[in-house]
This record gives C-alpha cells, sequence and structure tokens, in this order.
C-alpha cells in the first residue's frame, strides 16, 4: 500500500490494529514543532479541548499537512520547519544568545568586532551604574 495513506488515515489497517502507531507519530510530530525557533509557528493560547486539538495528517501533491488546534472551523496548519518570506534570515534559535552581541544592539545589526567599535551610540547598561 501507499506509506502515506498508513500515516495518515486513522481507517487504515496500520493504526486501527497498532493504535500505538498513531500516538508515536503524533508524539514525533509534535517533538519536531518544538524545534521549530519560530514562535509564530505555534498554534494561539487558548483553552482547547481534546477534539479541537487532536493533530489531521493530510497528503496533498506529494506533501504532508498537519492541522490541528482547531477554534471553530477548520484546523489550522502545523509547520515544523520555519515560515519565511523572501530575502528574511531563517531563524536558528528561538530565544538569542546572551553571548551574541546582536542582542544588545538592535536595531542596528553587527557581525564583528570594527561593526560595534564605530557604532555612533554604545549599548549601555541602562539605569544600572
Amino acid at each position: 500500500g501507499n506509506v502515506a495513506q498508513y500515516i495518515r488515515d486513522v481507517d487504515h489497517l496500520l493504526i486501527k490494529n497498532y493504535p500505538e502507531f498513531r500516538c508515536f507519530r503524533d508524539v514525533c510530530f509534535y517533538f519536531k514543532l518544538f524545534l521549530n525557533p519560530q514562535l509564530e509557528a505555534f498554534p494561539s493560547k487558548a483553552p482547547y479541548s481534546q477534539r479541537q486539538a487532536q493533530l489531521t495528517f493530510y497528503f496533498y501533491q506529494q506533501h504532508f499537512y498537519v492541522g490541528g488546534y482547531a477554534t471553530g472551523g477548520a484546523p489550522q496548519l502545523l509547520s515544523a520547519k520555519p515560515r519565511v518570506r523572501r530575502g528574511e534570515v531563517t531563524p536558528l534559535h528561538r530565544f538569542s544568545s546572551r553571548a551574541d552581541p546582536n542582542a544588545y544592539t538592535r536595531p542596528t545589526r553587527i557581525e564583528g568586532e570594527d561593526d560595534l567599535l564605530h557604532m555612533w551610540e554604545l549599548p549601555d547598561f541602562g539605569d544600572k551604574d
């Protein structure tokens, strides 16, 4: 049979005979989803029922889509990969590192020591003297 059919169809014999496969599939997807560094990829905070939060898997034109967290309609698409617009940099980490000087110099982007030394306004510690 079709592998995509095995993974997405809850009435297929694989999930019917091995119900733990469905849980394993969902847990694996959640592990992958939680590695996504883009916070916009996560569903909004709300009190979801178990039925609303249920993951549904779709297969369309050779691509898998995962939906879940429906609020009054169709489930929203969840993506384990960061979605970026053309020209944007793909985020590497969900939280900026304290060792990265760009966390302290926003909106100015620095790439090396020379960029920091030639800034008009150097970052300070605010009221912490």
